[in-house]
């Protein structure tokens, strides 16, 4: 197929469509879109910039309007996650990290935490009921780091645990 859309300022062909498929501006002439399905994908929307590998292996998608900057990376769909977000006017980092069933890790502004083994929060990972409910059955190691305090962290469902400033033992002697 080929189409050319002068009201979008676009160019677009494609052979067997939607499988190959390349776009362009015709003001420009700026590559906007190439999708080789399922292989390769690459593709410009204004301020959002998306590709693929090999779908659903890798897929990957940045987005930067003046202050704010996002960028995510997503390994088999939802098995792995590498999600950051920046905003310069509020401050405000955020990112998310997890590879199913292995670990979460949330880092916002001054805090961290991280958990091991995440299974349902590390395939809904933005859902912080599962996190905060279903979490703590399955996690054998759990840190909570906040600037300007000291790590808090539990191993084997606190069985060894720490508040911070003195570790606890199953058995405590004093």
């Amino acid at each position: 197929t080929h189409t050319v859309d002068t009201r979008e300022q676009t160019e677009t062909w494609g052979f067997p469509w939607p499988f190959w498929m390349s776009q362009r501006r015709l003001d420009t002439g700026a590559r906007q879109s190439l999708r080789l399905a399922p292989f390769y994908q690459d593709r410009q929307q204004e301020d959002l910039h998306s590709r693929f590998y090999l779908w659903p292996v890798y897929r990957a998608r940045d987005q930067e309007t003046g202050a704010y900057h996002y960028t995510r990376r997503d390994l088999f769909l939802v098995m792995g996650r590498d999600i950051e977000e920046l905003n310069t006017d509020t401050h405000r980092h955020r990112q998310l990290q997890t590879l199913f069933p292995l670990f979460r890790r949330t880092v916002t502004n001054e805090r961290d935490d991280f958990s091991t083994l995440a299974l349902l929060d590390a395939l809904v990972p933005t859902n912080e009921t599962v996190a905060d409910v279903y979490g703590p059955l399955w996690q054998l190691y759990r840190r909570e780091d906040t600037a300007g305090e000291l790590s808090r962290w539990s191993l084997l469902w606190n069985l060894v645990s720490s508040d911070g400033t003195r570790v606890r033992y199953p058995i405590d002697w004093e």
